[in-house]
């Protein structure tokens, strides 16, 4: 992927197609906006393009009003790379930027620079100066690209939203924001020396000075830690707060990794949230904070081992996957594909999506049917046709797993 940050930098483009937004936490919402840009560059034959901006443009337009982050920015990159974008656009958003008027957007960044062929949105969309461009304003110029609105995620009924990603790191819900951004909330930092009283009076812990600025709030979770390079995710146990038995006052966060002896050499650590444990507490002496540290790892470890009995059951060699054959215009597919998306928020299965016009032998076999679903699992191929109930899928899924 192609990191550029000024328009004179960008590669000579014959044709795009270009999706625009802040992407922040980079959720199951942003991740069908680049779904559905991907089919399209494929379809096209043309390079993706993310338009981003830095800072988030509300830290210009109203700062009092400003999100904090989900993510870093690298963090963002490593995401957008990761689904497949070619080029990523980081438009510097400042005074004079933010009184560009959506036409002049339009001519000067989408046809002027990216030539884009196709530019796929969301159905909230607004751009250029008080947002007074809509996608109604983008419509209007269909001749000269063609305008895709991915419609909103909705997850308990409610669409998907950075807001709402926010709201449940703030409260400690790290498992509900994991359905939401579908995947752990992740921090990463700095490793920093402590207090030295984990080794001396409790457990050893890695203590890190967070990059990100949304920290979830104080207690003890379930966590995974990767030090420096590494490729291994390692199971941890994490404190996030102001270690009250010890009356301290600076928040901290203090994570430690059963049955491993840390390296001192790594220095950049980075730590994924799966699960609320409980508050934090004061303890009346270091004794028992100890007892109930260790408490909390058997804890952790029990969670490990049955998320890891779960997945065992979709390693490579025990696959439980979901085809999905569909075909452009089909407005039944839709419905069926949210039943699906919901289904991969609790169990972890891999989905398929398969257009069957592309395929001629797909579309003699399917083509009168779409949409239709094949569970597939080792103990055989369940098939819906025409529709999807939630509770017939949720019944198969719960017997594949023993549930």
């Amino acid at each position: 992927m192609k990191l550029i940050r000024h328009l004179e930098d960008l590669p000579d483009l014959s044709g795009s197609v270009v999706t625009i937004g802040n992407f922040d936490g980079f959720h199951v919402g942003h991740r069908a906006i680049l779904d559905t840009l991907g089919e399209r560059g494929r379809a096209l034959g043309l390079p993706v393009v993310a338009v981003t901006f830095e800072p988030h443009p509300l830290a210009v337009i109203a700062p009092d009003r400003a999100p904090v982050p989900i993510s870093t920015p690298r963090q963002r990159t490593r995401r957008l790379e990761a689904a497949g974008v070619d080029v990523l656009f980081i438009q510097e958003f400042d005074p004079e930027f933010s009184r560009l008027e959506p036409g002049d957007f339009i001519s000067r960044y989408l046809i002027g620079a990216f030539r884009a062929r196709a530019l796929v949105v969301g159905a909230n969309f607004r751009f250029g100066h008080r947002h007074r461009g809509t996608i109604e304003t983008l419509r209007a110029r269909t001749g000269d690209f063609e305008v895709v609105e991915v419609p909103p995620v909705v997850r308990g009924g409610l669409p998907v939203s950075s807001s709402r990603i926010r709201r449940c790191l703030a409260g400690g819900e790290v498992s509900r924001a994991r359905r939401l951004l579908g995947h752990c909330y992740e921090m990463e930092g700095q490793r920093v020396g402590g207090a030295g009283r984990g080794s001396r009076k409790t457990v050893p812990t890695l203590n890190m000075e967070p990059w990100n600025r949304l920290i979830p709030k104080d207690g003890v979770y379930v966590t995974r830690v990767r030090l420096g390079e590494s490729a291994d995710w390692l199971d941890a146990v994490s404190n996030v707060g102001v270690r009250p038995t010890f009356n301290g006052r600076d928040r901290t966060i203090e994570t430690f990794v059963p049955d491993r002896v840390i390296s001192r050499d790594e220095d950049g650590l980075r730590l994924k949230f799966l699960r609320r444990l409980r508050d934090e507490c004061r303890f009346s002496d270091t004794r028992a904070l100890r007892d109930q540290i260790l408490r909390d790892v058997d804890d952790a470890r029990r969670f490990f081992r049955r998320l890891g009995r779960r997945n065992a059951r979709t390693a490579p060699g025990n696959p439980t996957e979901v085809r999905f054959y569909t075909r452009p215009g089909c407005h039944l597919c839709e419905p069926v594909h949210e039943v699906i998306r919901n289904s991969l928020d609790r169990y972890p299965l891999r989905l398929r999506i398969l257009n069957v016009e592309e395929d001629p032998d797909l579309e003699s076999r399917y083509g009168p049917d779409v949409p239709v679903v094949e569970l597939l699992s080792p103990g055989g191929t369940h098939t819906f046709r025409h529709r999807l109930d939630p509770h017939e899928l949720e019944s198969e899924l719960r017997r594949l797993w023993n549930t």
